[in-house]
């Protein structure tokens, strides 16, 4: 029988605000919209800690950043901040770390990534439309 060891949450705990994306015109409409965005960011983290606080008491968690995460824009990815989860980070089986994430199950050990590194593949060359192509050629 297996046992589950540890979840890994890689990345992209955060929806992409599609709103950003639209051209904003004016002060008001520009500082409206922001305030918006970061109350849903705050509710959707208050969310997610009481969620790890629960999870993390039954079992290991690592959490990743990822692309549409409050963390760094290029790859190494630092660990989310503490602050965003203020219940969790104490937690002993509650762990945030970088992105890319190296980790050990038993004897096996693991590189882990959000997918930016495979989405960059993607975008700028022409070896496949099959991302899973992309990660057995970037093995080699």
């Amino acid at each position: 029988m297996s046992k589950i060891s540890r979840v890994i949450f890689a990345g992209n705990l955060l929806r992409e605000e599609a709103e950003t994306k639209d051209e904003m015109h004016g002060a008001f409409k520009a500082e409206e919209m922001y305030t918006k965005i970061f109350q849903n960011m705050h509710n959707s983290m208050t969310l997610l800690d009481d969620f790890f606080l629960e999870l993390s008491k039954s079992i290991n968690i690592d959490l990743m950043p990822g692309q549409n995460d409050p963390s760094d824009d290029t790859l190494p990815q630092q660990p989310l901040n503490r602050a965003y989860f203020p219940k969790s980070y104490p937690c002993a089986n509650f762990s945030a770390v970088t992105n890319p994430h190296t980790f050990k199950v038993g004897e096996a050990q693991f590189l882990g990534t959000s997918g930016q590194n495979i989405q960059d593949l993607y975008h700028y060359t022409d070896f496949s439309d099959n991302n899973i192509d992309l990660m057995e050629a970037s093995f080699y």
